[in-house]
């Protein structure tokens, strides 16, 4: 079975998309409505992804507003992407702040910002620290989709990797044997 893009991997494909298609295009008022089509079938499949419903609720008035101007409305998702390309420096070195030597680490979810703020760490630090990731079932409709998802992003990292079952992870908590939890 195929892993569920995260909901930040679906609002920055779309982004794109929607950039190249108003490069494409050379047109602002149709490329936004078949956005607007697409938010709909994208949110009925995945109904919890509320950013990517406010990031569509900010973005269209500025669409409609920018008219035909295509350089405008190119300039408004340039923005965005720009926007969001610093969130990513600043998860890294986030990572760098609360992540320290001889950490136990419990991620919970198929995360980019998580992905993110964990490959921030320095090698050094990374080869000190476990990471214990949840199977995460309640979010991924196969048993460690999102476990396996997280694992694949972090393969060429320096973490001591381990998977485990949901109630496993409950248990390390109950017990204190996590230091920190990342989701």
């Amino acid at each position: 079975a195929s892993v569920l893009p995260s909901e930040t991997q679906v609002l920055d494909a779309f982004l794109s998309h929607l950039l190249d298609e108003l490069i494409e295009r050379s047109e602002v008022q149709t490329v936004r409505k078949d956005a607007e089509i697409a938010i709909g079938l994208a949110l009925r499949q995945r109904p919890n992804f509320n950013a990517l419903s406010t990031l569509w609720n900010d973005i269209s008035p500025q669409l409609l507003a920018a008219g035909d101007n295509v350089g405008e409305a190119e300039n408004i998702i340039r923005a965005i992407l720009d926007s969001r390309e610093q969130k990513k420096v600043h998860f890294r070195n986030l990572g760098k702040r609360i992540v320290s030597a001889n950490m136990r680490i419990l991620i919970f979810s198929q995360s980019q910002r998580v992905i993110q703020t964990l490959q921030g760490v320095t090698s050094t630090v990374q080869r000190t620290c476990d990471l214990i990731i949840a199977e995460c079932r309640p979010k991924s409709p196969y048993p460690y989709e999102d476990a396996a998802a997280i694992c694949r992003e972090l393969s060429d990292t320096d973490y001591s990797i381990n998977v485990c079952p949901d109630v496993v992870a409950i248990d390390l908590l109950a017990t204190r044997q996590i230091d920190k939890i990342i989701m």
